[in-house]
């Protein structure tokens, strides 16, 4: 694996995770004014329920970082694919579609 390549994906889950958790104090701060400071209990299920909406987001990316990171090494992209069908890089022409006659 490429040093860029760990930079990057070190980056993309550090920011996911700094948006994670200011999204999550910013949401629980709000709801813990709705809810009042003085039920600590209300603001114990505010912030889990706003932690319940959010959490999925460090899922889906880390999903994508996997599949974007193999896609990348196993060189599944479009224009490696595109060149293995013998159409020129770049995608300057039409496409059209070559499948069996109707």
């Amino acid at each position: 694996m490429a040093k860029d390549q760990i930079i990057r994906i070190l980056l993309t889950a550090g920011l996911t995770f700094l948006f994670f958790f200011v999204f999550l104090i910013i949401l629980g701060g709000a709801l813990a004014v709705v809810f009042g400071t003085s039920d600590s209990a209300a603001a114990d299920v505010a912030s889990q329920v706003v932690s319940i909406l959010v959490y999925p987001l460090v899922a889906v990316v880390a999903t994508l970082l996997y599949y974007d990171l193999r896609i990348r090494k196993e060189g599944f992209d479009l224009d490696v694919m595109a060149e293995e069908l013998g159409a020129p890089r770049g995608g300057s022409g039409p496409l059209t579609f070559q499948g069996p006659p109707l």
